[in-house]
């Protein structure tokens, strides 16, 4: 049995997990170590074979995970928005053992594109990406042409953001004390 989903070109911010039902450990480690898995998850446009940007697929054992659990590796390392995974959702997620693929939007190179599933994957999920997907507007030049302009995103304020922050507020209350230091001299 094959699962066709049809990706639209503009889909941005979209995750889909998909669990390998592969029981035997090592026929796993196979399937995994030499990329059979691709011949599982197809794309195509328009018919012909499109070739997936793997950079964005991830091929994970849950077991590997050392505690963490898959739902965790897909809020914190995938970047799925914590409300999008429902309270059972999440636990769902935890108890898969057997492999699974995680599929960004962006392995599709924004191609509209038909990613047809086979055995021995199933479609476990489709969630959303924390960062705001782009909104679609429409604007006109002086030509009067129409084109297609992508609102920008909002992201959270990353670790080294927050870190500069703190280092700069540091580093003036330290320039403050010193100067508090030298006016008593």
């Amino acid at each position: 049995m094959t699962d066709r989903f049809d990706i639209p070109a503009d889909e941005h911010g979209v995750v889909r997990v998909f669990e390998a039902i592969i029981d035997d450990a090592a026929v796993q480690r196979q399937f995994l170590e030499d990329d059979r898995w691709a011949t599982f998850l197809t794309v195509t446009a328009d018919g012909s074979p499109v070739t997936l940007d793997d950079a964005y697929v991830d091929l994970i054992r849950p077991a590997d995970l050392k505690g963490v659990g898959l739902s965790r590796y897909l809020m914190d390392g995938v970047g799925i928005a914590e409300d999008a995974l429902a309270e059972g959702d999440a636990s769902r997620l935890d108890r898969i053992k057997r492999p699974v693929a995680v599929m960004l939007s962006k392995a599709f190179q924004g191609q509209a594109v038909a990613l047809n599933v086979a055995a021995p994957f199933i479609w476990v999920g489709t969630y959303g990406e924390v960062r705001a997907t782009p909104v679609q507007s429409l604007a006109r030049d002086v030509g009067g042409h129409v084109h297609a302009q992508t609102a920008p995103t909002e992201e959270r304020p990353g670790f080294l953001n927050v870190a500069l922050y703190l280092g700069l507020i540091f580093a003036a209350l330290f320039g403050v004390v010193l100067l508090l230091g030298l006016a008593k001299t």
